[in-house]
């Protein structure tokens, strides 16, 4: 399996364990698990438009915008913090 398809199932796997998420639909855990499971779904997309671009530099890539993001605004910053988490989950994961 090629490290691409390596990142792709660590990345399917981590938005399973999210939609699996038991979570009060008025809670702020609510919130961020639909952040979480945005930011997979477009990592998703990232990783299989760029197959030819190393996972690893995708995904960090995609970890730094959230971080700039999340510094630009307060009102959004929770939304982006959030997607860096789920990015750094799946990094985790790629590199154990």
């Amino acid at each position: 399996m090629s490290s691409i398809d390596t990142a792709i199932e660590i990345t399917e796997y981590c938005l399973k364990q999210s939609r699996k998420n038991r979570v009060d639909w008025y809670s702020d855990s609510f919130i961020s698990n639909s952040y979480s499971i945005w930011a997979a779904k477009e990592l998703l997309t990232r990783l299989k438009n760029n197959r030819d671009i190393p996972p690893l530099i995708t995904l960090e890539n995609f970890e730094e915008l959230m971080d700039e993001y999340a510094c630009k605004n307060i009102n959004n910053s929770f939304l982006f913090s959030c997607a860096k988490d789920m990015t750094r989950w799946i990094i985790d994961l790629l590199i154990a």
